[in-house]
């Protein structure tokens, strides 16, 4: 499990984190995570410049929440898998 002193900053009361703690948070590799925003099928991010972003704790949370399905056969239909 990934604490908040290994994920990022807390700005705000707000915890941000860099591709490679969300990469952790959903155990793939950063690369995924890269090729998720390029596709804009990852959780929404805020783009600090070219090479770096951060991703809202809270954010990356929804976007999972809003990946639940109840069958194969829901995710497939939704384009998921």
């Amino acid at each position: 499990m990934i604490t908040a002193a290994q994920t990022a900053v807390s700005l705000a009361g707000e915890a941000y984190l860099d591709r490679a703690a969300v990469a952790r948070l959903l155990g793939v590799k950063p690369k995924t995570i890269a090729a998720w925003f390029k596709s804009g099928t990852g959780p929404a991010c805020i783009p600090i410049n070219r090479r770096k972003h951060v991703y809202l704790r809270s954010a990356v949370e929804s976007w999972v929440a809003s990946r639940s399905v109840v069958s194969h056969a829901e995710a497939k239909s939704r384009g998921l898998v």
